[in-house]
């Protein structure tokens, strides 16, 4: 692909690793969990699945570093395997980061390829399967350079690439391109603030197999062909670490969405009927939270308003919150609570979308030792369709371990 070699020859021309004077770092694990779900795609209660997942899952992260410069490699693989082998699944994610610093700037690399699948990826952040459950591939690349002008003051100037393909007809492929720009001055020891103005552009269209149909225009539906959204914005945050336990953070900011669509759908005479239209969009965009972390309990808190690409064939607007509260019984065994909503709608006020969805569940953490950990808990989870009415909801009940086998490190 030709975007990707051309930001692969940025990163290797911004990070020249001299290899002789490393020491490289493994770190292998290997995660298993087993869970009883009563509602697998989320569906109405009379067409529930309730299977048994059993989840395994090795890692390897390798990591190589010297005085200037940083490479961790991170990939996972986790085999998922239903009582039925029809939604068996394995997903992949291989991850790269490289960072090499002088006295005044400092370049940074983030690739990462992934292949995973909708039930885990667009039922979990908007509450939708589609017909099936589809196979999602996906690529992502970002360099960014940041130049410390003085002690006090940075600035960072980034950009991004994504790449969304979908195997089957409920979803569609999506590029998501991102520029950004940001200052950020160091007030004190506790207190950073930061400026940023961004831009993004979001180009999707549908499956063919659903453009080319004529039933489109005998109900009286346009199926949208192409869908291609620009995004401009800026936002002022701040951070500040008021002690080690507390430490806050918040942005918040403007965006101007502008949107452009091409629908058109066959005529029972074979003829295309094609609809061009362009529609704008402002708000604000929002990022906060708050972090505290005592002797014995915990407490981390975010709300945000985003505004996210997504496998529909248009652009979200998306307002979540998590709330996630630990308590430490003892040295070795910890619980928690987990309470997340989210929000979602379209972008675009002419195409009807609106979602909500909310998981509530405990945790318990049992640290074996250094190496081995036992968890287990409960997760209920519930999505509401604004725009179709029913809610529907799942439970989910589970048990797994994780086990840290001892880091291998080596220098040459």
């Amino acid at each position: 692909m030709r975007w990707s070699r051309l930001v692969l020859a940025f990163a290797g021309a911004g990070v020249t690793l001299p290899l002789a004077a490393a020491e490289f770092v493994l770190e292998p694990s290997f995660n298993s969990r087993l869970t009883q779900n009563d509602n697998l795609l989320m569906s109405p209660d009379d067409r529930r699945i309730e299977t048994f997942l059993l989840e395994l899952s090795p890692r390897l992260r390798a990591s190589a570093s010297a005085e200037k410069w940083r490479v961790t490699l991170d990939t996972r693989v986790t085999l998922e395997r239903f009582d039925d082998d029809e939604f068996d699944f394995d997903n992949q994610n291989v991850s790269l980061q490289m960072t090499r610093r002088t006295e005044t700037l400092s370049f940074n690399f983030v690739a990462q390829n992934a292949r995973q699948n909708t039930r885990g990826t667009e039922l979990q952040e908007l509450g939708v399967i589609g017909f099936e459950v589809d196979r999602r591939d996906s690529q992502y690349f970002r360099p960014s350079v940041t130049w410390t002008m003085n002690p006090t003051n940075q600035l960072t100037v980034g950009g991004s690439f994504s790449n969304v393909h979908f195997d089957g007809f409920s979803f569609s492929d999506y590029d998501y391109y991102t520029a950004d720009v940001s200052w950020a001055h160091q007030w004190d020891e506790k207190t950073r603030f930061d400026i940023t103005a961004f831009g993004n552009e979001y180009q999707s269209a549908p499956p063919t197999a659903m453009i080319d149909s004529f039933f489109a225009c005998v109900f009286g539906f346009d199926g949208i062909d192409r869908f291609d959204s620009e995004t401009l914005g800026i936002s002022v945050g701040f951070n500040r670490q008021s002690s080690t336990k507390l430490s806050y953070r918040g942005s918040v900011g403007y965006r101007d969405v502008t949107n452009e669509n091409e629908r058109r759908c066959r005529e029972i005479d074979n003829s295309l009927r094609i609809i061009q239209s362009e529609g704008k969009s402002d708000g604000f965009v929002l990022d906060t939270g708050l972090t505290y972390q005592g002797e014995t309990y915990g407490v981390d808190f975010s709300l945000a308003r985003e505004v996210t690409p997504a496998g529909l064939n248009f652009l979200t607007e998306r307002d979540s919150f998590t709330l996630n509260v630990t308590y430490r019984f003892t040295e070795k065994l910890t619980g928690s609570l987990l309470v997340a909503g989210f929000e979602t709608a379209s972008i675009d006020e002419s195409i009807p979308f609106e979602r909500d969805g909310l998981r509530v569940g405990p945790r318990v953490i049992w640290q074996i030792d250094n190496k081995l950990s036992v968890n287990g808990g409960v997760l209920y989870r519930t999505f509401e369709s604004l725009t179709v009415s029913g809610r529907r909801e799942g439970i989910n009940i589970f048990a797994g371990f994780n086990y840290r086998f001892t880091p291998t490190r080596f220098s040459r």
